[in-house]
């Protein structure tokens, strides 16, 4: 095998279905050198001698072995079979765009080859043109997709890339040269870190059952969460096949300098502003929970040094704090839910973290099997996600890299996705949904904006009402 297959890989794969598909993908969108005409793309992608070659997780398929399915290298793997060249019908909209890639992205990937495909698309109004890109979640998480897609590009606009999308090299399995430790040494220590998953698994499965059915009958007081503990909402009627995708931009400055107001996290103005957008959403549908939405929020296990393409993540519970209409309350109860969530992941080991994101992926996808999520609270309401991006100018072949726009997956009941990235002053928004059971998607992008403005005001306010007023000077009197 030239990658392992984990048991949080097998868990993406087993999640899909004919209407949940497991792979991610993204939207890069480029502004094209002048006067370049049609078929830029096609044309600096066959300028490459090698550009049919498939390297990295690029060229890996699924095959079983036993009872247990691996990926194996699949040398004879032909790039041209995996992309495709697309243009928009005039005005090439945003609108059409989103058309376009909402239908590539509703599309599973054949499992009978590397899981990968890229749409090159033009004739976008303002001279623009964009690369769509899907890859199974089972090979990749968010940031080491966003690694690897960006050793694809380069940082001047007179140097073509070092390589093409699909050419990325898989980094060494593990940082310090583990590679080349001895097959009995590697035995060993697989069997050493059997018997503490065998330890460990025990307390987390007893947490993450014993703290829903607490919650259920009013007796759990903990801030930190677990999955079903989320109160039902239209969020999480059961999805279709059909995906539809909104996006929203916020300026990194911007966000910044409102998070240092605030003395808050990006996360946290992120959480908060997604917070504000849906309970306002949900109010003018009628449909507001009298108990607070709860997000899944992935948080990265990868250490600095770990370059490697894989999934190293794991699944906190947070509050949405929806119920509480103050939004300085609100906030404050969002701060310390995320806080207690990410002190619960700094404390557990590594093997109990790893299960428990197989337990909370898991039994959604298990009680949906089993066709009794209806007679469950949902594991969570949504997903929101906040992918560490790009602070540098990035190029393909002169054409500049404007943004990149995260297309996630939809699981079990949850049919709404948020993941956001940043790319140099922007901070992307993608919202993919089920537009079966979630309406007005872009209605929702919209009021991320208007809840950001609230948000600005918030600790503007704050601020000018904390201020100490200057001490004026007395002026000695004239004896």
């Amino acid at each position: 095998m030239d990658k392992e297959l984990t048991l949080l890989d097998l868990a993406f794969l087993v999640l899909e279905s004919r209407v949940q598909t497991g792979h991610v993908g993204g939207l890069a969108l480029f502004a094209l050198p002048d006067n370049v005409g049609e078929g830029f793309f096609q044309r600096v992608v066959e300028s490459h001698h090698d550009w049919r070659q498939a390297r990295g997780v690029f060229k890996l398929k699924l095959q079983r072995t036993g009872i247990k399915p691996g990926w194996v290298a699949d040398d004879t793997t032909d790039a041209a079979t995996h992309i495709q060249y697309l243009a928009l019908p005039r005005p090439g909209s945003r609108q059409q765009l989103y058309a376009l890639v909402e239908r590539l992205h509703a599309q599973p990937l054949d499992r009978h080859h590397p899981l990968w495909e890229a749409a090159f698309i033009e004739r976008i109004e303002g001279g623009r043109g964009a690369l769509y890109i899907k890859i199974h979640h089972a090979l990749v998480d968010g940031i080491s997709a966003v690694r690897t897609i960006l050793q694809s590009f380069s940082t001047s606009p007179h140097v073509p890339p070092p390589h093409l999308l699909w050419q990325t090299e898989l980094p060494s399995a593990r940082p310090g040269g583990a590679d080349d430790r001895s097959s009995l040494l590697a035995s060993l220590e697989k069997f050493q870190s059997s018997l503490r998953s065998m330890a460990t698994v025990a307390p987390v499965f007893a947490q993450e059952t014993v703290r829903p059915l607490l919650h259920g009958i009013g007796l759990d007081h903990e801030t930190a969460l677990s999955s079903f503990m989320a109160p039902r909402s239209i969020l999480n009627r059961q999805i279709t096949s059909r995906r539809q995708f909104a996006s929203h931009e916020f300026s990194i400055q911007e966000v910044t300098t409102v998070a240092k107001a605030a003395g808050c996290t990006l996360n946290d103005v992120v959480l908060m502003v997604c917070a504000s957008a849906l309970r306002r959403y949900l109010a003018e549908h009628d449909a507001l929970p009298q108990a607070p939405l709860v997000t899944w929020m992935p948080i990265s296990t990868r250490s600095k040094e770990d370059q490697r393409p894989s999934n190293q993540v794991t699944m906190a519970c947070v509050s949405l704090a929806t119920d509480i209409a103050d939004p300085l309350q609100r906030f404050r109860a969002i701060q310390a839910s995320t806080t207690a969530a990410k002190q619960e992941v700094a404390t557990r080991s590594r093997e109990a973290t790893e299960w428990a994101t197989l337990l909370r992926g898991g039994w959604p996808i298990l009680t949906d099997l089993l066709g009794v999520s209806n007679l469950l609270p949902p594991a969570a309401n949504l997903t929101i996600s906040n992918v560490p991006g790009i602070t540098k100018d990035f190029y393909f072949h002169g054409a500049k890299l404007e943004g990149i726009y995260p297309l996630s997956a939809l699981v079990g009941t949850m049919g709404l996705n948020i993941t956001l990235l940043s790319c140099g002053d922007t901070l992307a928004v993608g919202l993919l949904a089920c537009p079966d059971t979630i309406p007005a998607l872009d209605t929702l992008a919209a009021y991320l904006g208007d809840a950001f403005s609230e948000f600005q005001q918030l600790f503007s306010s704050q601020q000018k009402a904390t201020a100490v007023p200057a001490k004026s000077k007395r002026r000695k009197r004239r004896m």
